[in-house]
């Protein structure tokens, strides 16, 4: 059959042998991966889960679509690496619940609820203790995988 299969995720999620066993009977199938071994941030990974949270809250308006966006993503990666998944998957709510601060779609509500035209100055005195809370965030996981 003619499919496009495309992973860009980290680590657990696809079937190599039933991908290559597709590919091999079917010619006209393709597929896209981008998939790195080993992980590009490696060690690094935790300390910048919380920030993945963040943007999935930033980009979609709600902490459950980052989640669920990001949580297998971040749940393989923390597979990939070695470290305990509830401890980054909690980072990654978190951060998420942070992102909230953010979002656009919650700066604008907050911002017509009362009366405010300009929602910049809003994410301007937002943005920065979201950052650094999500610094303290990563920082909070990070001890907490070595315990």
């Amino acid at each position: 059959s003619d499919v496009l299969f495309v992973i860009t995720a980290r680590g657990l999620v696809g079937d190599a042998a039933a991908l290559a066993e597709h590919l091999i009977n079917h010619p006209a199938a393709q597929a896209v991966l981008d998939v790195h071994d080993p992980e590009p941030f490696g060690p690094a990974y935790p300390l910048l889960a919380p920030y993945l949270g963040v943007l999935g809250a930033f980009m979609t308006g709600s902490t459950t679509v980052s989640n669920v966006i990001f949580g297998p993503v971040q749940h393989d990666a923390a597979i990939t690496l070695g470290y305990d998944p509830p401890t980054i998957l909690g980072v990654q709510l978190a951060g998420a619940s942070l992102g909230n601060a953010v979002c656009l779609f919650n700066v604008i509500a907050a911002a017509a609820v009362v009366g405010l035209i300009d929602y910049q100055p809003i994410l301007r005195r937002t943005i920065v203790p979201t950052v650094v809370a999500a610094g303290f965030v990563a920082a909070v996981g990070y001890v907490l995988l070595w315990l």
